[in-house]
């Protein structure tokens, strides 16, 4: 029970965070363009392998499991076209692949929870 509510806590905290403005503009406040863009790469591709351990650690029964998975996807991607609406956001298609890197990497590092019966 416990897992869900961090699960949940933290899929609405980075929600938050990828559609508010106030994150791209500290950024651009503390880093310079170039250092600005890695930083962002890192996060998303970070935070979406995090997500994805904590998916994993769910151990959701099979059909939903792959559910979840597909959920992570269409954040990443819905994420992404919603930024086009807020200000000070620029969605990316570079930004969605290094959101499903991240998917990919929390997968192969939880292997064990998302291969495991439920």
């Amino acid at each position: 029970m416990i897992i869900r509510l961090i699960w949940i806590l933290y899929t609405a905290i980075w929600t938050t965070a990828l559609l508010t403005p106030q994150p791209a503009r500290i950024a651009d406040e503390v880093f310079n363009k170039e250092n600005a863009d890695y930083a962002s790469k890192m996060l998303h591709m970070s935070c979406y392998a995090g997500l994805a351990i904590l998916t994993g650690w769910l151990r959701a029964r099979s059909p939903w499991r792959w559910l979840l998975l597909m959920f992570l996807s269409a954040h990443a991607l819905g994420t992404e076209f919603v930024q086009r609406f807020v200000p000070h956001r620029t969605p990316s298609w570079g930004d969605v692949g290094w959101d499903h890197l991240g998917i990919v990497c929390g997968i192969l590092l939880s292997w064990r929870w998302w291969t495991a019966p439920s």
